[in-house]
């Protein structure tokens, strides 16, 4: 707004100035009550924010839930250890229990072993006596076998 100078005796040019200066304060009163003007894309560069801040949440939601069932698993697989330690443990007593019974039994004579010779005796008793060992750890291997395929 320029404010020109005027006559003061001079009616008109004041009443044109005076309505000069209503207009410009019209104009900026109305400037006032518009409301900001926006990038155009600013609602849509909001939107993707805050979906980038819903998938960041989510994604960390998720990792710690992986990271509690891994922790799950963890425990589960140290259970099945023990449980594996132990059942192998029972195993092992209940062979070293039974072997040298079995051992006993099959050494032991039978009817047919005391009809025989001295000779044959110490021959018959002989073979016995590796068919005894050898019964045993074809057991314990399947045993063995029997754990691993549990492992398994």
């Amino acid at each position: 707004m320029i404010e020109l100078g005027h006559d003061p005796n001079d009616v008109k040019a004041a009443e044109k100035l005076i309505k000069k200066k209503n207009e410009d304060i019209s104009a900026l009163k109305k400037k006032i009550k518009l409301p900001h003007s926006e990038y155009p894309k600013t609602k849509e560069v909001l939107e993707s924010q805050k979906h980038k801040e819903e998938m960041m949440d989510l994604v960390i939601q998720l990792n710690d839930e992986l990271k509690e069932k891994e922790k799950e698993l963890d425990n589960v697989i140290q259970l099945k250890q023990v449980s594996l330690e132990t059942a192998t443990t029972t195993i092992i007593r209940t062979i070293t229990t039974t072997v040298p019974s079995t051992l006993a039994v099959s050494l032991a004579p039978t009817s047919a072993l005391a009809t025989t010779l001295p000779d044959e005796r110490e021959s018959t008793s002989a073979t016995s006596s590796t068919t005894a060992t050898t019964q045993p750890s074809d057991e314990a291997s399947k045993l063995v076998k029997a754990m691993e395929d549990m492992s398994t």
